[in-house]
């Protein structure tokens, strides 16, 4: 998840990769713009902490074989979305629909640590395994949770945004 917290911002404040790519013009750096960048930044920054301070993982769930197609996945799709978001060409959306997508997304991405947090008391502190079915908050109303928050705070963010490489991204 570092990739795309360092990639992202790059794209954001390093003008020169626009020139790189052949932009010649000067760069306006719209509000919406500078919000998805909090947000993306936020949303990779939450993971690395729930890495570290949530999840428990075993190598029967997460094999090292993971790690390099998941950072592909991250990094590629980080500097794809941060590519097209952060364009000086870039045409932002109203800021109703702005207010609209970010903050869907903010509720989500706090639903969804929450979610994270819930289904990691439902694990011994030796990460034995075992299956239990979650019960409360927004486990009451569908099944994995946990994907629906992340699901939805990822359309925010796209709400908010625009860009085909975000809803690709999804």
């Amino acid at each position: 998840y570092l990739g795309p917290l360092i990639l992202y911002p790059v794209f954001y404040y390093y003008y020169p990769v626009y020139k790189f790519f052949g932009y010649k013009g000067e760069r306006v750096i719209h509000p919406v713009q500078t919000y998805a960048m909090y947000y993306w930044c936020f949303h990779y920054f939450k993971r690395i902490m729930e890495t570290f301070f949530v999840h428990r993982f075993s190598h029967a769930t997460s094999p090292v074989s993971n790690v390099f197609r998941n950072c592909l996945y991250y990094w590629t799709f980080g500097a794809w979305v941060a590519f097209y978001v952060n364009h000086p060409l870039y045409t932002p959306v109203n800021e109703l629909q702005m207010k609209i997508g970010f903050g869907i997304g903010v509720i989500c991405q706090i639903s969804n640590l929450y979610c994270h947090i819930l289904l990691r008391n439902l694990r011994g502190s030796d990460a034995s395994g075992g299956y239990q079915i979650p019960r409360g908050f927004l486990f009451n109303i569908v099944t994995c949770a946990n994907y629906t928050t992340e699901i939805y705070q990822w359309l925010g963010f796209n709400i908010a945004t625009q860009t085909v490489a975000g809803y690709m991204f999804m």
